[in-house]
C-alpha cells in the first residue's frame, strides 16, 4: 500500500515509518527537518522515499499528485505548548494552515484514509472527569490546544462534505527513544538527558502535577489499528495512569543512579495541572492496549540514550 507520513522523520513519525516499512508498504516521508532528523529514519535498505518539504508549501500538491497515497498519517506539527503561548500565529500557521493543506491534497488525490494525530490534555483543559473520555467538553487553555481542536473540526468537515475517511487520535504524553531532549517539550527525554550528564533537572511548579505517559511503541500500534478503522471517529490513546513529574524524576534517578536533587522554579502559565485520559473507546473499538509500563519505558529511553554514546 502507498502510505504518506507527514513529520515522518520526527520522534513519533520515525517509529511509525519503521513499522510501515517493516510491513512492506511503499512509504513516502515528508518532513521539513525543523525538528525531525534524517538519522531517525536512516537505514541501510532505505526502503522508503523522503521529501524535504514544509506542509504549508504550495508545492505539496505536486508531491501528492506524483505519489498518490492511499493512506495519509498527518503527524507534522508545532508541538510545543510553551512556544504556542509565545507565538500563537506561528503555531496556527503550522497546526491549522499546514494541516488544511495536507487534508485538501489528500482529498484531491482520492486518499482512502487519513489519520490525524491530535492531543488529549491540551484539549480537555483542567478536566472535571479523570480519566477523561472523548466526549468531555473541550476547554483548551493554550493556542496549541485551540489549533488542534480547530483542525479536528476541519477534518470532520472534510469527512462530512467530501466523504474523506478520517480518524483522529488524541495522544496523552508520548515518550520514548528519539524524543528530542534539547527542546522545552518532552519532560522524560529532558530529565533522562540531564541526569545521565550529571546535570540538575528543572521542575516547573511543585512537581506534583500529573500526566498520562504513553510509550511510543504503543502509540505506533494505535496508529496502525486506527488506519484500518472505516468510520469517522475520535480516540484517546493513553494509559489511564496518572504519574507526577516528581515520580518521573524519582524513577529516572534510580535508573541513572543520579545523586542530586531537582531545582524547582515557578510554574508555566497556561499549562494544566492534572491530565489523564480514558482509553476505553480505543480498547473496545480498536482492540488496542498500552503494553509498556512507565518503569519499563523509562529504562528503554535511558538505554537508548546510553547507546548513542557508543
Amino acid at each position: 500500500m502507498k502510505i504518506l507520513v507527514t513529520g515522518g522523520a520526527g520522534f513519533i513519525g520515525s517509529h511509525l515509518t519503521d513499522f510501515l516499512v517493516s510491513k512492506k508498504h511503499q512509504v513516502l516521508v515528508l518532513d521539513n527537518l525543523s525538528h525531525g532528523r534524517l538519522s531517525n529514519i536512516a537505514t541501510k535498505s532505505q526502503k522508503y522515499k523522503f521529501k524535504k518539504i514544509d506542509i504549508r508549501s504550495p508545492r505539496l500538491s505536486t508531491v501528492f499528485r506524483a505519489f498518490r497515497p492511499e493512506k495519509v498519517f498527518h503527524l507534522a506539527a508545532q508541538i510545543n505548548v510553551r512556544e504556542s503561548l509565545k507565538n500563537p500565529a506561528r503555531d496556527a500557521e503550522s497546526n491549522i494552515i499546514g494541516a488544511l493543506n495536507v487534508f485538501q491534497n489528500a482529498q484531491n488525490v482520492g486518499a482512502k484514509q487519513i489519520v490525524f494525530t491530535s492531543t488529549g490534555g491540551a484539549l480537555y483543559g483542567e478536566a472535571k472527569i479523570r480519566p477523561t473520555p472523548e466526549n468531555h467538553p473541550t476547554i483548551p487553555l493554550s493556542p496549541y490546544g485551540i489549533a488542534k481542536l480547530a483542525t479536528e473540526n476541519y477534518l470532520k468537515f472534510f469527512h462530512q462534505v467530501y466523504k474523506l475517511p478520517s480518524v483522529i487520535l488524541r495522544f496523552s504524553n508520548v515518550y520514548g527513544p528519539r524524543q528530542n531532549p534539547q527542546g522545552e517539550a518532552g519532560v522524560v527525554a529532558i530529565f533522562a538527558d540531564r541526569l545521565l550528564k550529571g546535570l540538575t533537572p528543572i521542575i516547573n511548579g511543585s512537581g506534583n502535577q500529573t500526566r498520562d505517559f504513553v510509550y511510543v511503541g504503543d502509540v505506533v500500534q494505535a496508529l496502525n489499528k486506527a488506519s484500518s478503522h472505516k468510520k469517522f471517529d475520535v480516540f484517546n490513546i493513553a494509559t489511564e495512569q496518572e504519574v507526577s513529574i516528581n515520580e518521573i524524576f524519582n524513577i529516572l534517578k534510580k535508573i541513572t543512579k543520579f545523586s542530586g536533587a531537582p531545582k524547582y522554579v515557578p510554574a508555566i502559565l497556561g499549562e494544566i495541572y492534572h491530565s489523564v485520559l480514558s482509553a476505553k473507546h480505543a480498547k473496545q473499538t480498536l482492540s488496542w492496549q498500552p503494553r509498556v509500563g512507565i518503569e519499563e519505558g523509562l529504562r528503554k529511553i535511558v538505554e537508548y540514550m546510553l547507546s548513542l554514546e557508543h
